[in-house]
């Protein structure tokens, strides 16, 4: 399953392999086939450039919401002049909304910005429905999911597979099998509840993890695991192993690992009982969408 958010052709978002160096220089180029000075001042003396940041902020709006629905949508995007953005030459953009779902992935608040001060996504002279990505395209982004967030995630059909995958290997093994999982974040701790059966016992059995996480290795991981239920003589370790397997967290991402999309997580916390992932998403250069 990939899906992206496309943003003047592409605002990728969450998702993966990360990129060698967080640097912004290593990513940006320097400004180039820009208007002259002249032309830039009379597209800003005269409005034009203004007028033309506003249509643009009005297609991107148009874009985002084909490919997902979000509530208090916002976007800025900053022009050197109205020539420059035509042809797909821009400053910055930046863009927030609240209540953002894309596909299986529900987000409660999403802003994102571009960190180049010269972007450029010209359109495919070949296909006019495409655009070229001249150059990398980092976009920084933090991102908040609440429990209701991770929970709907869970119970989309792509999730519910690793389940069945997991299933199938406990299973095999004759050790377990998992008949449903969801979330709760409290006092900034993330509670994952499995319901499960095990051989000869009749009825299911309820296991809550209490765990903090973490970026490890560039993924999102669970870490401190306690189990919770005082009647449970489980190891540990073997049990963060499985979250880890079903971390519906880290399966959200990989919806946009692709091979011309990077994304690297920088961090991971959890704030007012939600989860706030902050990272990077960079469209590669030569990109066509």
């Amino acid at each position: 399953m990939k899906k992206v958010l496309l943003v003047l052709g592409l605002l990728a978002f969450m998702n993966i392999p990360a990129l060698g160096s967080d640097c912004a220089a290593d990513l940006c180029a320097e400004p180039y086939d820009l208007s002259n000075g002249v032309s830039r001042f009379f597209s800003t003396v005269s409005g034009s450039n203004f007028a033309s940041q506003k249509v643009a902020q009005t297609i991107v709006k148009k874009e985002i919401k084909k490919n997902s629905e979000t509530s208090d949508l916002k976007v800025k995007v900053k022009s050197f002049s109205g020539k420059d953005l035509k042809e797909g030459r821009f400053k910055s953009m930046s863009v927030s909304g609240k209540d953002v779902s894309i596909g299986d992935v529900y987000i409660s608040e999403l802003n994102a910005h571009t960190i180049c001060d010269f972007n450029y996504i010209a359109p495919n002279p070949k296909n006019s429905k495409e655009v070229i990505f001249k150059e990398n395209f980092p976009v920084d982004f933090t991102a908040k999911f609440s429990q209701d967030d991770i929970n709907k995630m869970i119970s989309s059909k792509d999730y519910q597979k690793v389940v069945a995958d997991l299933n199938a290997i406990g299973k095999d093994s004759g050790l377990f099998r998992i008949s449903s999982t969801y979330v709760r974040i409290k006092n900034n701790r993330f509670l994952y509840v499995i319901k499960f059966s095990i051989p000869f016992v009749k009825k299911y059995q309820e296991v809550v993890i209490s765990s903090d996480l973490k970026v490890k290795n560039g993924e999102i991981a669970f870490t401190d695991t306690k189990i919770l239920n005082s009647n449970f003589n489980m190891d540990v370790s073997k049990m963060a192993k499985i979250l880890n397997y079903i971390n519906p967290l880290d399966y959200s991402l990989d919806i946009i690992d692709n091979k011309d999309t990077k994304l690297n997580i920088q961090n991971v916390s959890i704030e007012n009982d939600m989860v706030v992932l902050k990272g990077r998403v960079t469209v590669l250069k030569d990109t066509i969408r």
